[in-house]
């Protein structure tokens, strides 16, 4: 019995919790309620802060999916830090988010993020790289490409939800907001040119990060502190020149073994390499005035500082007992094209000449700017789509050296066809030739015509065909894409002219259509009429004489006897109008 009274209990006690009744918690004079269903949906209403450990069920692990209302304003660090199995998280449109509010330094499983018309976004709320999908509904002040949580303007990363492990950051983007690429899985990261600062913690935690580069030659960094710090696989750096490199940016960095700081640097901030265990080199240039005592690890026995002589750096050098490598930098690098033209799934070859010659250290990076549109390597270009690129040359020993090549991919024109292959047309006539090219991208579609007798017809730049005099001529279309294609169709130009050739008869007696006859004598036509009830004609000087005797249609074919390809043919229609027009009713 006491088994059976036990068993009740608990069977009740289950369905209790399944449909959890909702809870409160007052904030001030504020009251929050929350409650879970059965699916484990973890909803919160009503008005103010929810807070650390304010609210509890009986199994956070349970949780699926968080609902934040709107009226909620501020969700607390570490609130939901034991929720490890939160698929989706749902935010009202006034919350706003503390650090660590989905968990702290632990992988979460966090997959899709919802923002309900939700004005601010904390990027560093989320921990673990986990996230994948980011919906917007409502009136939300952001946007999405690629993978990126924008701003509304789209020139700031506010958060990455991407898997790629090697990330083209597009063109455009100017900041990298705090904390976008939080604890992210990226391994590869090339910053465009349009970039222009950096902000904290942007890559804070990304353990998988080995390499980052800097198409631009010259990034804010004053703000970057721990930008970069515990990126524990980040092996070598070059970075563009900041008149302030921020404290603790690569702290703890301990696979990091070579930096390049470039010309126009002056400040080192505290901490801004600590922590680097295997830093075995750091070339400073000329520009740097100042550096903090505890900027790099100089009590480690295989750090050496890479400077040019008379440099602040040598100084610092010597006062703290550093070995210390004099350098010549690379002054110019000079590429053998500045601008160069690929047809999509082609390859083009640059070289660089690297001056002067006695440089300490000549090697040279090759970087795209955009490699969905082209790829670099060695020099060696592979055009992979259509599109703009910048190919960047810079030298690596820091002292900012480089030289760029505009690459333009394009669609060459690998056929096409125009409609017609012969024309006739009356004297005077135009015609409007209809082309079809292939592959259905080609870049230039933009044909040369030309005419092989101007004085029986002429074509314009869009292929119209004008048909100025009797004979016969070729019309030539030919690519300017260079893919050298040619098509040619044949012209024949008949003696005949009318100014139209569907005619309607609407007025009851004689009408005249105007015919013109080039170069040959009435006599010298014949005329042949369809099987015809429907009007009187002939032919004269004139033109031809129609008189309507019934409705209907009927069509008359003029052909030169002197040369039987030149005909014209008139379609008539013979109106109600034309045959009861002046009777009586």
């Amino acid at each position: 019995m006491r088994k059976t009274v036990l068993l009740l209990l608990s069977v009740v006690l289950g369905i209790a919790i399944m449909i959890m009744p909702l809870c409160s918690v007052a904030d001030s004079e504020k009251a929050i309620n929350w409650g879970m269903d059965k699916n484990g949906v973890l909803t919160f209403s009503g008005e103010g802060i929810i807070k650390a450990r304010s609210w509890s069920v009986m199994n956070p692990y349970d949780v699926k999916e968080i609902r934040i209302g709107d009226g909620i304003t501020t969700i607390e660090g570490d609130t939901f830090s034991d929720c490890f199995h939160v698929k989706t998280v749902s935010l009202g449109k006034d919350v706003q988010l503390d650090n660590y509010a989905f968990g702290h330094l632990v992988p979460k499983e966090i997959q899709t993020v919802v923002l309900n018309g939700t004005k601010e976004f904390n990027a560093k709320a989320f921990c673990g790289g986990s996230v994948r999908n980011v919906v917007l509904n409502g009136d939300c002040p952001f946007k999405t490409e690629k993978d990126l949580l924008l701003s509304e303007d789209g020139k700031t990363v506010l958060f990455y939800f991407g898997s790629a492990k090697n990330l083209v950051i597009p063109e455009g983007i100017e900041t990298i907001g705090a904390g976008a690429f939080y604890f992210s899985t990226v391994n590869q990261v090339v910053f465009p040119k349009s970039l222009k600062k950096i902000e904290e913690h942007a890559f804070y935690g990304s353990f998988y990060l080995t390499g980052i580069s800097f198409l631009g030659e010259s990034v804010d960094l004053s703000g970057s502190r721990q930008a970069f710090s515990d990126c524990s696989q980040l092996k070598t750096v070059s970075l563009p020149s900041s008149e302030t490199i921020s404290s603790s940016m690569f702290l703890r960095d301990t696979s990091l073994t070579d930096v390049m700081i470039s010309e126009g640097t002056k400040i080192i901030e505290k901490e801004a390499f600590n922590g680097c265990g295997c830093l075995e080199s750091v070339f400073i240039p000329n520009s740097v005035t100042e550096i903090d005592e505890t900027a790099f690890p100089f009590g480690s026995a295989q750090f050496i500082i890479k400077c040019n002589e008379g440099s602040y750096a040598e100084k610092i050098a010597k006062e703290k007992g550093v070995a210390c490598q004099l350098v010549k930098s690379v002054e110019s690098i000079v590429l053998t094209e500045e601008t160069l033209t690929l047809n999509k799934g082609k390859a083009g070859t640059l070289k660089a000449e690297v001056s002067p010659q006695d440089a300490t250290n000549r090697k040279i990076e090759w970087v795209s700017s955009d490699e969905t549109v082209a790829t670099v390597k060695d020099g060696k270009i592979q055009a992979k789509g259509i599109g703009v690129c910048d190919i960047i040359c810079k030298a690596t020993d820091g002292g900012g050296a480089r030289s760029v090549c505009r690459v333009s991919v394009i669609q060459m024109v690998q056929s096409f066809q125009i409609k017609e292959k012969k024309l006739s047309l009356p004297y005077g006539g135009t015609h409007k030739t209809e082309v079809t090219f292939k592959p259905g991208d080609a870049t230039n579609t933009v044909l040369e015509w030309t005419a092989s007798d101007n004085s029986i017809c002429t074509v314009d730049k869009d292929g119209t065909v004008t048909a100025v005099g009797a004979g016969d001529c070729e019309i030539t279309a030919s690519t300017t894409d260079g893919s050298q294609k040619t098509v040619k169709i044949s012209v024949h130009v008949s003696v005949f002219e009318a100014p139209e050739l569907n005619i309607d008869v609407t007025e009851k007696g004689e009408m005249v259509i105007p015919i013109g006859c080039h170069g040959i004598e009435v006599t010298d036509i014949a005329v042949k009429t369809s099987k015809n009830t429907f009007f009187t004609g002939h032919l004269d000087t004139d033109g031809f004489h129609i008189t309507p005797t019934a409705r209907g249609n009927a069509s008359v074919t003029l052909t030169n006897q002197k040369n039987k390809k030149d005909t014209l043919k008139l379609n008539i229609r013979v109106t109600e109008e034309a045959i009861s027009a002046g009777n009586p009713d």
